[in-house]
């Protein structure tokens, strides 16, 4: 919470003050919390990994080729489905976060109100 503050005393002249606080808006990570996310960083590494080696096969084969085999088609289909779960996670993510955040407005407002 940041709090600034200017008084005009009735000498003249402006006295300005400020208070910070910092607050935590995530709670406190614990040891799952860690390897929850190593997994899901680890995991996103080896689908870039696999999308590149796909990606080379493409370029040595021509595009029309590599799409032939039924294969492919099913890695096509595993790619789109984690973009759309990692698309999902960061959604999740910002969701979480912004009703934190609303959540710490609302306090802030009625600790001022008060």
């Amino acid at each position: 919470m940041v709090s600034l503050l200017a008084e005009i005393p009735p000498s003249g002249g402006i006295i300005l003050s400020s208070f910070i606080e910092s607050i935590s808006i995530n709670q406190d990570s614990s040891l799952l919390d860690y390897c929850i996310m190593a997994s899901g960083l680890v995991f996103l590494g080896l689908i870039l990994i696999n999308l590149y080696f796909q990606l080379f096969r493409m370029i040595q084969k021509s595009f029309l080729e590599y799409w032939q085999e039924p294969w492919n088609w099913l890695e096509f289909s595993r790619w789109t489905l984690f973009f759309f779960y990692y698309i999902f996670y960061v959604y999740h993510f910002v969701l979480v976060l912004k009703g934190v955040l609303i959540t710490f407005a609302q306090d802030a407002k009625k600790s001022f109100q008060n």
